[in-house]
């Protein structure tokens, strides 16, 4: 499996369609972290680390800033390159230790018994085999970052092979008799329910976990397929049953999800009385969820993130504290996450909220200063800028765009409205036709490409580019219309009463097309 693992990968994926990319930091970074980590001045923070499952708390504290300019930026790192060496940032000096101490006797105590004779062949199977198995095992978890059944293996062929050292007689096994002293009988049998009731407690509390992990993807499943009650319903049983900050976090996202669809109701459709209760009643219980996410690990800076992102979706509502309150937690965010460009990003727009575009110029450039090739950063700058008129700026911040997401069809896109709109037609011809080319069914983008071309005096480019809409949307009466006018010779919209409509970027232009494959 070592050897042709590459060759039984490719015949898997391909026999079962299936494919799988994992990716962790390296051992030099991990090395790092953990130099990071240890050379702290406080002795606990030497000897024991930052704790269990923190690994990818350290990871962001201390994150090496090249790793913004890869497709990883985002990811929030569990493990480092393997097992073993995480337990370094995890449980200290102390804990790696007694791993390395654990290791040693493990390979020294196999070696020894497979190299003894032992004249009963199964036992010497035995033996031999499961410890072959375990230190193969063994040896992945300092090179790699199993995951639970691979974990359960290596524990199984483990136990098994101290059983067959005692089996074989090389372990020698200490016996105890319970009830031989009457006093140590009864301390012994306590100390065996103790443990009993604890297996029994630990079997409950991991039963639960389980299922509610189970409810929080089942919700998820519901909000993705719209169905918002539901999906509200599975996640409140799964924080029922598991008091999880992630669960916390995706309840307080569905809210914000019913918030946004709150504003965007028809003014007269419901009363102002019956708006403003509702408005009230949700917001609060957004807030009460991400800040109980917040209670649950104030150290997760997506925490801090989600109740910014509540109080921020207040700000433009006029409501009062919502600005320094949606400040102070991303400000937080960014304590336990400091170089995550995103977060600037979102101050940013918290700014823009404010209506002051200086400030928020200001975080979109500290975001790109850590991530010169972020393109949600880019956008939002376009948008600035064209706010403030400055439309030239604007193309230049989304062509810095195209060129950190040189596939991304919906930025040409919006590179040849900013073009069109400033009547460059010829250079919006090489930006429609960039989105085209990336996303031949682009509807929009023929749509414009097809006006650009006309306005070139490209004329029978024109009729073909709306012959070919035409195509992607039958019976649509603006386009046969413009593909009518330009075969008799008119202007386009010579018999339309509406021209097309282009907007700034991050929205996408009204055209009368319907049909857009992005």
């Amino acid at each position: 499996f070592i050897i042709g693992g590459p060759l039984i990968t490719g015949v898997i994926s391909t026999k079962f369609k299936v494919s799988q990319i994992e990716i962790a930091p390296a051992w030099q970074a991990t090395a790092s972290l953990a130099k990071d980590v240890v050379i702290q001045k406080s002795l606990p923070r030497i000897a024991f680390g930052a704790g269990p499952n923190r690994f990818a708390n350290e990871w962001l504290l201390h994150k090496p800033i090249s790793v913004n300019n890869t497709i990883f930026w985002d990811t929030n790192f569990e493990q480092g390159a393997g097992l073993v060496p995480s337990t370094l940032v995890t449980t200290g000096v102390l804990g790696f230790i007694a791993f390395l101490a654990f290791l040693s006797i493990f390979v020294y105590m196999g070696f020894r018994s497979v190299l003894s004779r032992i004249g009963d062949v199964f036992q010497r199977y035995l033996v031999t085999s499961s410890f072959l198995a375990a230190l193969y095992l063994w040896i992945f978890s300092v090179i790699y970052t199993p995951g639970l059944v691979v974990m359960v293996l290596t524990f199984f062929f483990t136990g098994l092979f101290i059983a067959s050292l005692y089996e074989a007689g090389i372990l020698n096994a200490t016996k105890f008799e319970y009830f031989k002293n009457p006093k140590i009988g009864f301390i012994s049998v306590l100390a065996l329910i103790l443990i009993l009731i604890c297996g029994l407690g630990l079997v409950y509390t991991t039963t639960t976990k389980f299922v509610a992990a189970l409810a929080h993807n089942e919700g998820l499943i519901e909000i993705n397929n719209n169905n918002l009650d539901k999906g509200e319903q599975k996640i409140k049983s799964a924080i029922g049953l598991d008091n999880n900050d992630l669960y916390a976090r995706s309840l307080s996202r569905l809210y914000l999800v019913r918030l946004g669809n709150l504003l965007s109701l028809p003014s007269a459709s419901t009363s102002q009385d019956t708006l403003k209760s509702e408005f009230s009643n949700i917001s609060n219980t957004a807030l009460s969820a991400a800040s109980f996410a917040v209670s649950i690990d104030d150290r997760n800076y997506q925490n801090w993130l989600t109740l910014g992102d509540v109080w921020g979706t207040l700000v433009p509502l006029k409501i009062d504290k919502a600005y320094e309150s949606a400040a102070s937690a991303y400000d937080k965010a960014s304590k336990y996450n400091p170089q995550s460009p995103y977060i600037y990003l979102q101050l940013a727009k918290l700014e823009n909220a404010k209506n002051d575009i200086t400030e928020a110029k200001g975080e979109i450039i500290k975001a790109l200063n850590l991530k010169n090739n972020y393109t949600d950063a880019y956008l939002f700058l376009a948008q600035l800028q064209m706010t403030e008129g400055d439309t030239k700026a604007a193309i230049d911040s989304v062509v810095a765009a195209t060129l950190s997401s040189p596939n991304n069809a919906g930025l040409f896109f919006q590179l040849g409205v900013l073009r069109y709109n400033e009547k460059d037609y010829n250079n919006a011809i090489v930006a429609f036709e960039k989105a085209v080319i990336l996303n031949n069914q682009y509807s929009n983008a023929k749509y414009f490409l097809g006006l650009s071309y006309y306005n070139a005096d490209r004329k029978q480019d024109a009729i073909r580019q709306f012959g070919d809409l035409l195509k992607l949307n039958p019976g649509n009466q603006e386009v046969e219309s413009i593909l009518n006018n330009l075969k008799e010779g008119r202007t386009p919209f010579i018999s339309t009463t509406v021209a097309p409509t282009t907007t700034t970027p991050t929205t996408k232009p009204a055209t009368p097309v319907k049909k857009t494959v992005r």
